[in-house]
C-alpha cells in the first residue's frame, strides 16, 4: 500500500505505508508546510490487482488572519448618528469564523467596552454602530478576527471621540475703562473632549479671529 501525496506547491510524491497487520497500514508525517494538501491511497494484492480511494484534501493553517481597521481614522470626532466601522480581514488558507469590533472607553475608576459582530465577505467587514447610544468621551476601537481553525489576531487600537457638548467660553476682562483706542480683550475657550478649531471675538459688530 502507498500514498500519492500532493503538496501545496503542486509537487507529488509516492510514500510507502508501514504494515501493522494484514489489513492495517500507517504513515507518520512531520513538518508539513502550511496550505492545502491532498493524498490518494493505493493498495495492491499478491496478484497485482490495484485499487485506490478518491482524492482526500486537508489544510494546515497555523497563521492568524491579517486584520487592519480601515474606518474610522485615528482621532475622528463624532457626535451622533449611525457610522459604518470598516475593517480589512484576510486569511490565506482557512475560512473566517468570527470578526468583531470592540469599542472601549475608560474613566478614572473603570473601563467599559462593547462588542459588535461584523458582517462581510471577501476582505471587507463592517458593523453599523449607533453612536447616539454612546456616552461622550474618548474611545478606542479594535478589530478581532479568528479563522475556522481557531487562529486569532487583532488590529492596532485606533482612538476616536464622541463629543456633543460645545466649548465653554469665558470673557476674562468683560468690564473695564481704558484710554486705549485698541484695547485688548481676553477670553478663554475650553472643550472637555476636542481641541478648539477656531475662536472669534465680536465687538461692536466686528468679528476678529
Amino acid at each position: 500500500a502507498w500514498l500519492q501525496w500532493t503538496y501545496p506547491n503542486g509537487t507529488t510524491q509516492n510514500l510507502s505505508l508501514v504494515q501493522l497487520n494484514p489489513t492495517q497500514f500507517v504513515l507518520h508525517l512531520a513538518s508539513l508546510s502550511k496550505g492545502m494538501h491532498s493524498y490518494k491511497m493505493y493498495g495492491a494484492d499478491l496478484g497485482g490487482m490495484t485499487a485506490s480511494l478518491s482524492q482526500q484534501y486537508f489544510s494546515i493553517d497555523n497563521i492568524a488572519p491579517l486584520v487592519s481597521l480601515q474606518k474610522p481614522s485615528a482621532y475622528t470626532n463624532f457626535s451622533s448618528g449611525v457610522y459604518t466601522f470598516t475593517a480589512s480581514v484576510q486569511d490565506e488558507h482557512s475560512s473566517l469564523s468570527t470578526v468583531l469590533f470592540n469599542l472601549s472607553t475608560s474613566n478614572s475608576s473603570s473601563v467599559s467596552s462593547s462588542t459588535f459582530s461584523a458582517a462581510g465577505n471577501n476582505n471587507s467587514w463592517t458593523a453599523e454602530i449607533n453612536l447616539s447610544e454612546l456616552a461622550e468621551g474618548l474611545y478606542t476601537v479594535l478589530v478581532y478576527a479568528n479563522d475556522s481553525l481557531g487562529n486569532e489576531n487583532k488590529s492596532e487600537a485606533v482612538p476616536f471621540t464622541v463629543d456633543r457638548t460645545a466649548p465653554t467660553v469665558t470673557l476674562l476682562n468683560s468690564s473695564f475703562n481704558t484710554t486705549e483706542t485698541n484695547p485688548a480683550l481676553s477670553f478663554q475657550v475650553a472643550d472637555a473632549f476636542s481641541s478648539v478649531a477656531d475662536c472669534t471675538l465680536q465687538a461692536d459688530g466686528n468679528l476678529s479671529s
